[in-house]
């Protein structure tokens, strides 16, 4: 759902739209953080992988968005280095996966989240994501779904 933003195909309009739709896939990935941290995880750390990490405003809306550090790999074959690390694993090159992905993967970029004014910011802009979203479900509701 988008709220707020003019009926415009202005490249400006634009830029804000995709900007929000970037900041709602953040605002739905820190909800599934807090929600898995109120049941006993500690999740502050992303791995980040794919072609998302290749985007500059994915990376830094989601490090501040979430509060996370997010940390991009050294390589950009992530499925192919984790059938690699499974078969070294298995074939006993290493005693076990958590031993093959220590030695065989490298974090080459560290991105952690914006200052205590981003965080406000974002801290807001949340608890207006997270009305949405339960207002979203309440009309889901009124309509039989």
């Amino acid at each position: 759902m988008v709220s707020g933003l003019r009926l415009s195909d202005s490249v400006d309009q634009l830029a804000l739209l995709y900007l929000a739709a970037i900041q709602g896939i953040a605002h739905g990935t820190r909800h599934i953080i807090e929600t898995l941290n109120t049941h006993g995880y500690a999740v502050n750390v992303l791995a980040v992988t794919g072609g998302d990490a290749k985007n500059p405003v994915f990376l830094r809306e989601h490090a501040d968005v979430t509060g996370c550090d997010l940390l991009l790999p050294e390589s950009d074959e992530a499925v192919l280095l984790g059938a690699a690390m499974l078969g070294a694993a298995a074939r006993k090159t290493y005693p076990d996966l958590r031993t093959a992905m220590g030695a065989m993967s490298r974090v080459a970029t560290r991105i952690s989240p914006g200052g205590a004014a981003v965080r406000q910011y974002h801290d807001n802009k949340h608890r207006v994501f997270f009305r949405m979203f339960h207002d979203q479900q309440a009309y889901r509701t009124l309509m039989g779904g």
